[in-house]
């Protein structure tokens, strides 16, 4: 189990990172929103808009695995792995606070043994 003094920088971290994502994602928006015409006739402006939808996308994903995590932390469930149920080691959860899987699930997961 996780010390509630860890569970709370842990909370904290979570929380700038996703204040953090909010803005990355209105920036995002924001420039895929962009109107204009292609600069120098090359079709930049709808590479870079193009662009910016798939950078959005990707924050999106990211700030869904941090509100997911603050969701954990709320429910009590938060540090434990969603494929086996062991404790996830509270160093990965300092290097990667929303992670969701043990190094073991994960490894398989990117073996392709786990779903």
């Amino acid at each position: 189990m996780i010390a509630d003094v860890a569970q709370e920088a842990l909370r904290e971290r979570l929380l700038q990172e996703q204040g953090r994502l909010h803005d990355q994602i209105g920036a995002a928006q924001r420039a895929a929103q962009a109107d204009g015409e292609p600069r120098d006739g090359d079709g930049t402006q709808a590479y870079e808009q193009d662009r910016a939808v798939i950078i959005a996308s990707g924050l999106r994903t990211a700030l869904e695995e941090i509100e997911r995590a603050l969701a954990k932390l709320d429910d009590g469930t938060y540090g434990k792995c969603d494929h086996c149920a062991a404790e996830i080691p509270l160093e990965r959860l300092q290097v990667l606070p929303q992670a969701t899987l043990c190094v073991r699930c994960k490894s398989k997961r990117a073996k392709g043994r786990l779903p």
